[in-house]
């Protein structure tokens, strides 16, 4: 324990010193990571083989083909992933500047399972490389989870009377981390979609929502906390954190906070903030007044 907190430690020291944080530095981290999965290769492939007895082409197809993958997708979007994302702004907030900007979580800890060992390590590691948490790996899996879960060549069976009767079956258990439905019916497959829930779904075939870089991997529940792949990856390792920059050229507007209160501050308040505006009307409105004050302004210079 006391060397586990001194691991945690010096992650959070290295994680206070901001070195992680710049986009360059993130970017490198993940090109060298992928630069050793590619040279290392045969190496990687010989571990997998000794310890699972899987062959090249299929550990190759299961494990390193998604790591390279989500790398070359990290890569290529995180700038315009950590980029501030703008947001819509209301009546009272028009001049001022709104968005949401992902900061890194801090340090963050993965623990993959045994069944695939690599790609489950390192496809949260690209995410949370790109988000900028410090990560920690060398942890043991939970030995209580991997007795619950069958990760095993075993299939139980189990018969139902009717569609009702195994969705009923699925909702009275914990949330699954993957949901299979096969059937040559799409509005059944729709059906078992909308009135269960799980991670994941795939449809006429297995794991297969496992492959796609676009879709999220992950639970829900019991099943699992957060999401990974691509862009989720980056998301789940981040927080969505809110930012307001106000004008002060419009602080004349705030008066409608300031007490004292009256009713006529709220009617104003619920015309700025709760009316639907037609963007056209508006638009005419505001030619309007600036036409208005442009008369106003000339009289006064001709008079």
């Amino acid at each position: 324990m006391e060397r586990m907190q001194q691991v945690v430690g010096r992650a959070r020291a290295a994680f206070n010193s901001g070195r992680c944080r710049s986009l360059e530095f993130r970017l490198q981290q993940l090109k060298a990571l992928e630069r050793m999965v590619q040279e290392k290769e045969k190496e990687i492939l010989a571990a997998i083989n000794a310890d699972l007895h899987k062959s090249g082409p299929n550990a190759f197809s299961h494990e390193l083909m998604g790591v390279l993958g989500e790398l070359a997708l990290a890569v290529e979007k995180l700038p315009s992933w950590a980029a501030p994302q703008p947001v819509k702004r209301n009546l009272l907030t028009m001049r001022d500047e709104a968005y949401v900007c992902p900061e890194p979580l801090g340090v963050v800890l993965i623990i993959g399972a045994w069944n695939y060992p690599f790609v489950l390590i390192l496809q949260p590691l690209i995410g949370a490389i790109a988000a900028a948490p410090t990560i920690l790996t060398d942890v043991s899996p939970e030995s209580k989870v991997m007795e619950e879960e069958i990760f095993g060549p075993v299939l139980p069976i189990l018969t139902v009377k009717s569609v009702d009767e195994a969705i009923e079956f699925i909702n009275r258990r914990e949330k699954p981390l993957a949901l299979y439905v096969f059937s040559n019916n799409k509005k059944l497959i729709k059906r078992v979609i909308s009135e269960t829930s799980s991670g994941g779904v795939t449809a006429n075939d297995v794991i297969m929502h496992f492959l796609l870089s676009t879709l999220p991997f992950g639970g829900v529940g019991n099943s699992g906390m957060g999401a990974y792949h691509g862009k989720h990856s980056f998301e789940t390792f981040s927080h969505r954190r809110s930012c307001l920059i106000k004008d002060l050229k419009m602080e004349g507007m705030n008066k409608l906070r300031y007490p004292p209160g009256s009713q006529k501050k709220v009617d104003w308040a619920k015309f700025f903030l709760l009316k639907k505006f037609n963007k056209v009307r508006v638009g005419l409105i505001i030619l309007a007044l600036l036409g208005i004050v442009a008369a106003v302004v000339t009289k006064v210079r001709l008079g």
